[in-house]
């Protein structure tokens, strides 16, 4: 049986957590916020693993988003890390190259989803909208 941490929040008051490594692409998180916090929502951008780990503990984050560098699994590293803090967060893994051995682990940490870059924005409002759907009851419009 899953934990569920967090009430079942509106759209507004959610939290979302945007990690990215210094030289991961960055115009998909850009375009993101901008249609978030508009929206009454909080977004935390930052490239630093300790303090992404630190709002995963200290936030009650609604989704995260993980964007590693272009080379190396830092990103199933870091949810690997996460699910040990929050077992339920829905997270999104956004990698350079993704292959059936990465999608496995990334699966098998409970990933909500995988994107490759460059990420379509169309795919990522449709995702977002999914996860604010499916755990919080909520219809998002991006």
């Amino acid at each position: 049986m899953m934990d569920l941490r967090y009430d079942r929040a509106a759209p507004q008051r959610a939290e979302v957590l945007i990690s990215r490594d210094r030289t991961a692409e960055r115009a998909w998180g850009d375009w993101l916020a901008a249609r978030l916090e508009p929206n009454g929502m909080t977004v935390h951008r930052t490239s630093a693993r300790q303090d992404v780990l630190d709002l995963v503990r200290r936030r009650p984050l609604s989704l995260a988003l993980l964007n590693g560098p272009r080379s190396g699994p830092t990103e199933l590293g870091l949810l690997r890390r996460i699910r040990r803090i929050d077992a339920s967060l829905p997270c999104v893994l956004v990698a350079s190259r993704v292959d059936r051995g990465y999608l496995h682990r990334a699966l098998a940490l409970s990933a909500y989803s995988v994107l490759t870059t460059p990420v379509d924005t169309e795919v990522l409002r449709e995702l977002i909208a999914a996860v604010f759907r499916k755990f919080y009851e909520s219809e998002l419009k991006l």
